[in-house]
């Protein structure tokens, strides 16, 4: 069976084709891929950035003229990329600011708002949940000092016991390694 060229579906889509419409967001996956990476939006996940992209496409194919010598493809692209940066203009939109300002219970721990107890027993509640033999796999993925910044991290170690060169890498680690940590619990959930 012959693929449809994107000026086909494009034609479906305006004939309302449900699943037209599906074809090109799953063509276009990779590209959308790459616009969720790299722009970050705080409460956003996979779920709405693919809602998003719905959007955008079905947008697209009504506002996409086939006669023109431009490639549906691109204008997509240039179209998300352009909805993204709005998303974003938004969250920062003053309004917002109290939310974007916000920080982590780790954050509030190390400024002594929160007492480090409390992380600690929130960071053991979500541990709580997570395959034990999956993360022994993810720890042997981190670097000696992402170690370092994990057991820091975890009130191990002091930061302020290391030398400052060693300061220093550690607290980029830290991000790296939260990151990853993030990433793995939101991939292994089980609760």
């Amino acid at each position: 069976m012959k693929s449809k060229t994107d000026n086909e579906l494009v034609q479906l889509v305006r004939l309302d084709n449900d699943d037209a419409l599906n074809e090109l967001v799953i063509r276009y996956q990779p590209m959308i891929n790459r616009v969720k990476y790299h722009y970050f939006l705080r409460d956003y996940d996979h779920n709405d950035w693919q809602q998003e992209a719905m959007i955008i496409c079905y947008e697209t194919t009504k506002l996409f003229k086939i006669e023109k010598a431009v490639k549906f493809g691109g204008f997509f692209k240039l179209r998300l990329h352009n909805h993204a940066k709005s998303l974003l203009r938004r969250e920062s939109a003053q309004k917002r600011k109290s939310q974007t300002e916000a920080f982590s219970y780790e954050k509030s721990s190390e400024l002594g708002i929160v007492p480090p107890q409390v992380y600690f027993e929130m960071t053991l509640q979500t541990l709580r949940f997570v395959d034990y033999s999956k993360l022994e796999e993810q720890l042997k993925l981190l670097s000696i000092i992402e170690l370092k910044a994990l057991q820091i991290i975890l009130g191990e170690k002091m930061l302020e016991n290391l030398t400052e060169a060693e300061q220093k890498r550690v607290r980029a680690a830290k991000d790296r390694c939260r990151k990853k940590l993030l990433q793995f619990l939101t991939e292994n959930e089980s609760y």
